[in-house]
């Protein structure tokens, strides 16, 4: 705190200043500095005493105090003493993400540890992400889009008061706010920004004694040390707390006093999630406590769930997906007294609540509020007690020392609160308590050896075990054996072990205890050694562990006859490859059948999810088309969909194939309209495309059921990113034949998936082991193909062929047939919509008179136009006119252009013959009667009777016809008075009807082109897979209708030779050592031109890698002798005696062999030379796969001394 002149005391109400005796005294800073080694000085400032009126003396620095000793030095402070790099008032964990991939979206996550100082400013200390103690270096931050965002709020004074700071930092934002301790109003800074403090005056009354903490005792004890400064300005230290016990001891401390190795500046507590049902979704939230140091490095500290005392170990931690609440609770005082407020922040929320001291029961606020401070002197009245935590009890509770320091300097512990039930107890804490983690209730010590004294020889091995009391005093000893754990009875001396003395050894054999009838029964005997290798017991056991005794001859077990096969299997996924996609409801709006505004689909009122569900959904009866979306009112089809999602597996090829079905049942009253009744469809739902189509609904008799089944095989990706979108749709209104709705049930909903995992298996050998005699399989085991034991973890079965090198694998013949085809756009052709307009500008005659409701026409209906009773004022003539407005959305690709046609069929009703032109029908590209580009006329001098067809039809700018600019326009005579041209007055009346317009959109280029190959049976010509690629060979799925591709521009090319369509593959032998066998193994390629024709395209090797010249072809049939013989493996075992021999010459098929010594040691010779088969060792030799001829020596085997067996087997042809 800033020191200040003592103040002059007033007079008692006069204003005059009196002149009063005050007491000069030094004041010592609040912020203390640290020397080079870590140790803390506190610097004294001395401001003289002056008259009242006179101008203060500038405060002076005096001396310093070592607040580990007490020592007061005068004089500067020492030359390394600087600020203390503690500067941080709080710190925050902020969130951020990163762009690691580079496509602009977050798809990492990691933080940034600040330091907050008191002026408000940060410092960012540390950047991590799961792990605090490993840095992270992010690639290129972008904004979070979840999460939330991190606010600390801080108590400050300023010239005014009390006032809050609150610092949010966090999705890209760093806000400072101060705020009135309401927590919401605005509060202005006034002078300097600072820690609080109170009020008294130093200089009026002796200093506050101050607790310095930071020193421990040379065993780790934390002390606080007390000093004090009174008015004459002498600093005294008056003594220190014991704050593992709250005992006060005057004077100083210790002399072994120093700094504690507490290095940690502060702790970050991390939320962390884990999977514990293994669904790779979070479940179970546990917390990290980490230490952070001065210089940024962190350390993992605790980790627990919901009780730090109880460790907690996650199963698979996973990214938690939910943000926090952040909470924080000040002390403040009102007119009543001291009382709780707790601001919460986050979640959308700002809570403010106001708690008496238990925190639980509300408090209303009388009067102003406040940071708390004492009224009086500190010598008036006791210091404010303090708890001291950092204790636990003997059976770890941890608790609250409370001491307090009176105005006499006696300082005394009042009590103790239990931090678990915070209940509180006067006196001292009991008896044993001790700091957390101090542990000593039992304790056991090193190895020492039981020694006699006279010989110095190890008698025994030896455990201390130390047992202590509540208190921790220690209660008794006792001396374990090592290898039992009972108790061990001192026989010599109690020493440390020498120097190579380890406990004794064990180890285990199975033996046989052979029976007087025969009966064997195999144990477990386990040997106990001494240091020196010498048995010196043994104890027996059945194999479940269980005592044993042996009632028979004890030898070493015969070795079972057993037979090997080795398969080569694979590891098949299953986790996550088939299963059932979830079905959230969406709109089917998007996702009509087709483009034709006829059937646009509505929505159902209240969606699907009923369905997606498992249960059912009924789709109403309409009655009319008003109201929804087709533009015609001529039908109505209700619709439902639903986004399909799953997670993608660990591996799979690519793709997925996705099944959907449903069950729908017309319910009545009308059996469906024989056209389009409804279906089932799958779409994109990025861009729209139908990827397929169940059957199509048509003419559904009433109460008939039918279910519905779609399948498609789409990129993996789609499903796993939630869009793949299934779509119902189901006609309730058709007006055509008299259908005035239809009711349905759909139910019985079912999606299943299966991801392709081409590639994805793993290889393994599966050993069996089974009984020569019974067949019976003995063991099973499982080792990858270098033999590393192998653990399955999906579903075995056999390993499909990944390619290889033979000429004719054992395969179903297939042929191959690649098409270029074109995917076809299927939107270059949308119904027009045409509306009625004014027609006076198509026909800017004062003849023409226009017609009321010819929309009816222009819907397909039937218009009449009558006769007229006289010509139009100052005209021979009425002329009957109509026009349209036709429009076409454009498709996503065209040319540019449009071909639009436009028919009406025309009748003449009479009662006169027509004059002359009597009528036609224009297209336009404009609004006047210039921008005319087709016309079609009735025939001259129309006679009454006429019927026929006009039609208009023109290329016009797309753009034009997707902007609304082309136009249809009708001119027809109702009554004409040519005179001249015809002799009489003429009068006809007309029928129009069967009027439409179709549009064409030049979609030239449009086309995407791609490669279909067919594979089908050589044998029956059944297409047995149809596959689309890119022609690059990548996977292609059509969006649109395959087809034909079309030459783009020009005449083209001549036409070409037909070349070869396809190629086939003809295995061939060729007889090189000249016996008239074929002896090495070729391909012959050969083409197939549209007319079947066959052509030779060159022979190559058998694997394709390089062309091969033939030297005899002959039939690959030649020399063939029949089926290769079978052949078997015999198994042989003999017993050699002392001094008898084994040879492998003597078996020419050998396959393997086995070595034992059983009771002595052996020889064998090699081509390596001699060695010893010693006693208990097995060697064994054998060929490596069945192609391997035999297993060839030299290969000699004796037995020098005891017996030894020779387990072997032979190649037999069976």
């Amino acid at each position: 705190m800033p020191v200040e002149p003592i103040p002059c005391a007033p007079d008692s109400g006069t204003g005059t200043p009196v002149e009063v005796t005050t007491c000069c005294a030094p004041s010592i800073a609040s912020t203390a500095l640290c020397r080079a080694d870590g140790t803390t000085v506190l610097l004294v400032v001395r401001s003289g005493c002056v008259e009242c009126g006179e101008t203060a003396q500038d405060p002076e620095v005096v001396g310093w105090i070592d607040p580990a000793t007490g020592t007061f030095t005068p004089g500067p402070a020492p030359a390394d003493a600087g600020p203390c790099d503690t500067g941080c008032v709080d710190t925050i964990c902020v969130q951020r993400c990163d762009d690691t991939d580079g496509d602009g979206a977050a798809n990492a996550t990691y933080n940034e540890l600040w330091c907050v100082r008191l002026d408000g400013t940060t410092e960012l200390v540390l950047t991590y992400e799961g792990d605090p103690s490993q840095p992270y270096t992010p690639v290129s931050p972008v904004d979070c889009e979840y999460g939330c965002v991190e606010t600390q709020t801080y108590m400050l004074c300023d010239d005014t008061g009390t006032f809050l700071r609150r610092i949010t930092i966090g999705a890209g934002q760093h806000i400072v706010e101060d705020l009135a301790l309401d927590g919401l109003t605005p509060h202005t800074v006034s002078g300097t920004v600072g820690a609080c403090a109170g009020d008294g005056s130093p200089c009026e009354e002796p200093t506050t004694p101050t607790a310095t903490v930071g020193l421990c005792l040379a065993d780790g004890t934390p002390i606080a040390v007390i000093i004090t400064r009174d008015c004459t300005g002498i600093v005294t230290q008056d003594g220190w707390v014991d704050l593992t016990t709250g005992a006060y001891t005057p004077g100083t401390p210790p002399a072994d006093t120093g700094p504690c190795d507490t290095t940690c500046v502060d702790t970050v507590c991390v939320q962390r999630c884990d999977d514990t049902d293994g669904d790779g979704a979070a479940d179970v939230t546990y917390n990290e406590l980490w230490c952070v140091r001065m210089d940024g490095t962190t350390e993992l500290v605790l980790t627990y769930q919901g009780d730090p005392s109880e460790p907690y170990t996650p199963v698979s931690p996973v990214d938690c997906e939910y943000g926090c609440v952040e909470t924080a609770t000040y002390q403040l005082c009102d007119d009543t007294g001291m009382f709780l407020r707790r601001i919460t922040i986050g979640a959308g929320q700002h809570i403010v609540e106001d708690l008496a001291l238990d925190g639980l029961t509300p408090h209303t606020v009388v009067g102003t509020v406040g940071a708390c401070a004492g009224d009086g002197s500190p010598c008036e009245e006791p210091t404010t007690p303090t708890a001291t935590v950092g204790l636990c009890l003997a059976d770890g509770t941890p608790i609250a020392v409370v001491i307090t320091r009176d105005c006499t300097g006696l300082v005394t512990q009042d009590g103790w609160i239990n931090l678990t039930t915070g209940t509180f107890s006067t006196g001292a804490p009991p008896a044993g308590a001790m700091a957390c983690g101090d542990s000593r209730a039992f304790e056991l010590a090193g190895i020492l050896c039981d020694v006699d004294p006279a010989t110095d020889e190890v008698l025994g091995l030896v455990l201390v075990e130390y047992e202590y009391n509540a208190d921790g005093s220690l209660a008794s000893v006792r001396l374990v054996d090592p290898a039992t754990g009972t108790t061990y009875t001192l026989q010599g001396e109690l020493r440390h072990c020498p120097t190579g003395t380890e406990q004794p050894d064990l180890d285990l054999t199975v033996l046989c205890d052979i029976a007087a009838d025969g009966t064997v029964t195999e144990f477990v005997r386990d040997y106990r050694r001494d240091e020196n290798g010498q048995i010196t017991g043994h104890t027996d056991y059945t194999l479940d562990g269980q005592p044993y005794t042996p009632a028979g001859t004890v030898g070493v077990c015969a070795e079972p006859c057993r037979n090997t096969s080795t398969l080569l299997v694979c590891d098949l996924p299953t986790d996550g490859i088939e299963g059932a996609p979830t079905a959230a409801d969406t709109s089917a709006v998007p996702y009509p059948w087709d483009a034709d505004p006829v059937r646009c689909v509505s929505p159902l009122a209240g969606g699907g999810q009923a369905l997606w569900d498992g249960g059912s959904r009924i789709f109403p009866q309409d009655t009319t088309a008003a109201g929804t979306c087709d533009p015609n009112g001529f039908q109505v089809l209700r619709g439902v969909a639903a986004t399909l999602q799953v997670p993608r597996p660990s591996c799979d090829d690519g793709t997925v194939t996705v099944t959907i079905s449903v069950r729908v049942t017309n319910n009545g009253p009308r059996p469906g309209a024989p056209n389009y009744n409804g279906s089932l469809r799958l779409h994109r739902a990025d861009t729209g495309a139908r990827l397929a189509l169940s059957p199509m609904l048509t003419a559904t008799p009433v109460s008939a059921s039918q279910t519905l089944t779609v399948t498609a095989t789409v990129p993996a990706d789609l499903l796993a990113a939630g869009q793949l979108v299934t779509v119902l749709d189901l006609e309730t209104f058709d007006s055509t034949g008299g259908n005035t709705g239809t009711a349905w049930t759909a139910d019985q909903f079912t999606a299943s998936y299966a991801y392709g995992i081409t590639g994805c298996e793993t290889q393994f050998l599966r050993n069996v082991i089974t009984d020569c005699a019974t067949g019976e399989v003995v063991a099973v085991t499982d080792t990858t193909l270098d033999g590393q034991p192998y653990t399955v973890t999906g579903e075995v079965g056999q390993c499909t062929a990944a390619g290889g090198g033979q000429c004719c694998p054992e395969e179903p013949c297939r042929n191959t047939s690649t098409l270029l085809l074109c995917d076809l756009p299927t939107d270059g052709t949308p119904a027009p919509t045409v509306t009625d307009t004014a027609p006076a500008s198509y026909y800017p005659y004062p003849t023409g008179v226009a017609t009321t409701g010819a929309q009816t026409l222009w819907d397909g209906g039937t218009l009449t136009l009558p006769d007229a009773a006289g010509p139009q004022p100052g005209t021979t003539g009425t002329v009957r006119t109509a026009a349209a407005i036709i429009q076409a959305p454009r498709p996503v690709c065209d040319a540019g252009t449009a071909h639009v046609s436009v028919q009406v069929d025309a009748a003449q009703l009479g009662p006169d013959d027509g004059c002359a032109s009597t009528g036609f029908i224009g297209l336009y590209n404009g609004t006047s009667e210039a921008d005319r580009i087709a016309l079609d006329l009735a025939p001259r001098n129309t006679p009454a009777g006429w019927s026929g067809t006009l039609t208009v039809e023109a290329d016009v700018p797309a753009v034009d016809l997707a902007a609304g600019n082309i136009a249809v326009a009708l001119a027809f005579d109702a009554y004409d008075d040519s005179g001249g041209i015809c002799p009489g007055v003429r009068r006809t009346s007309w029928q129009l009807s069967q009027f439409a317009a179709t549009v064409v959109y030049d979609q030239t280029g449009c086309a995407t082109q791609f490669l279909r190959n067919v594979v089908t049976d050589c044998e029956t010509g059944e297409v047995t897979t149809v596959t689309d690629t890119t022609l690059d060979g990548q996977p292609y799925f059509v969006t649109g209708e395959p087809g034909q591709c079309e030459a783009t521009g020009g005449q083209g090319s001549p036409e070409e030779p037909c070349l070869a369509q396809n190629v086939i593959e003809a295995c061939r032998c060729d007889d090189t050592d000249g016996d008239g066998v074929g002896d090495v193994d070729y391909v012959e390629l050969l083409a197939v031109d549209c007319n079947g024709a066959l052509t030779s395209l060159g022979t190559y090797t058998a694997d394709l890698a390089a062309p091969y010249t033939p030297v005899a072809p002959v039939d690959c049939g030649a020399g063939d002798i029949g089926a290769e013989p079978a052949t078997g493996v015999q198994a042989h075992r003999v017993q050699l005696v002392t001094g008898g021999t084994w040879d492998a010459s003597a078996h020419p098929t050998l396959r393997s062999v086995t070595a034992t010594a059983h009771t002595g040691t052996g020889q064998i010779t090699t081509a390596d030379g001699t060695s010893t088969l010693f006693q208990g060792e097995s060697v064994t030799w054998a060929i490596d796969k069945d192609e391997d001829a035999s297993l060839t020596g030299p290969l000699t085997i004796t037995a020098s001394t005891g017996i030894t067996t020779i387990t072997f087997t032979t190649g037999v042809t069976l």
